[in-house]
């Protein structure tokens, strides 16, 4: 399976938040109005935050993972050494 950076994101967003827990024991969401200046703030945090987490696990799946790619070094758990 090749990831491509399209869907890593996807994947990431299920791993984090996917497993939130029964729905029907959770109180009723109440309604609020977000401000636009409010929404620009959680989406740069969003960035901020989210964006190494991806990066790390794209280089992590390259070197890894992906014996296909131009940058693979070795597989889990094996030592290399490039000069």
């Amino acid at each position: 399976m090749k990831l491509d950076s399209k869907s890593l994101p996807l994947i990431i967003f299920m791993f984090l938040f996917g497993c939130s827990g029964d729905r029907a024991t959770e109180a009723p969401a109440v309604s609020t109005v977000i401000s636009a200046e409010e929404q620009q703030s959680i989406a740069r945090d969003a960035y901020d935050y989210g964006f190494p987490l991806m990066m790390n696990l794209k280089t992590f799946y390259e070197y890894a993972v992906d014996v296909d790619s131009p940058n693979f070094k070795a597989p889990l758990n094996e030592i290399w050494c490039e000069a």
